[in-house]
């Protein structure tokens, strides 16, 4: 499960969270060794219901070219 670590201030991911980042920054949907991982981070509020990245995310993680098409 990701969690937050208070006293870097930072948020810890494990290599399968990023990838299911990456699959839906593709506009894929992450294969289902990964969906354990794709609850986790819904229940965390980090994606949505419908695989959308939360608000917080979109900035940092979608590419430059596509942040203004």
């Amino acid at each position: 499960m990701p969690s937050y670590d208070s006293s870097r201030a930072r948020l810890r991911l494990a290599d399968r969270h990023i990838a299911v980042f990456a699959y839906l920054l593709d506009g894929e949907t992450p294969p289902e060794e990964l969906w354990e991982s794709l609850v986790e981070l819904q229940r965390i509020g980090l994606v949505g219901e419908e695989g959308e990245l939360a608000p917080l995310l979109r900035e940092p993680l979608v590419p430059w070219p596509t942040r203004w098409s």
